[in-house]
């Protein structure tokens, strides 16, 4: 029973340090959601003042960055193929041979009669 009783201070006293951390920790993210709120806070202000600017303002920020989408390069070619595999060689080849985009779909229908016709 003394050995229990030894392990149950110990679980003490490692609750008791993770608790200090927790404390801690909450008291250092209490000074960070201060600090949040007070600037929600002043830039609802501004936006309470100036709503025609802040939505004009808004309004050409989310052009500026939709700008970007004319530098947007789409990689359909390798997307997934991985790096030095041989169908990539292969490729080349293919297109060499057939040009770029050549694809053939060709079915052929035999009868079972040697003269006979396929269509009739």
């Amino acid at each position: 029973q003394t050995a229990d009783c030894g392990r149950n201070d110990w679980r003490r006293l490692v609750g008791m340090a993770t608790m200090d951390a927790i404390n801690k920790a909450c008291s250092c993210l209490g000074c960070v959601e201060h600090g949040v709120a007070m600037t929600m806070e002043k830039w609802g202000r501004v936006v309470a003042r100036n709503p025609a600017k802040v939505f004009i303002g808004s309004g050409l920020f989310a052009l500026l960055c939709c700008g970007g989408f004319a530098m947007l390069n789409s990689e359909t070619e390798d997307l997934w193929t991985p790096m030095g595999a041989p169908v990539l060689k292969d490729r080349e080849v293919y297109t060499e041979m057939f040009g770029s985009g050549f694809r053939i779909h060709t079915i052929f229908f035999k009868d079972k009669k040697e003269k006979s016709n396929v269509l009739t």
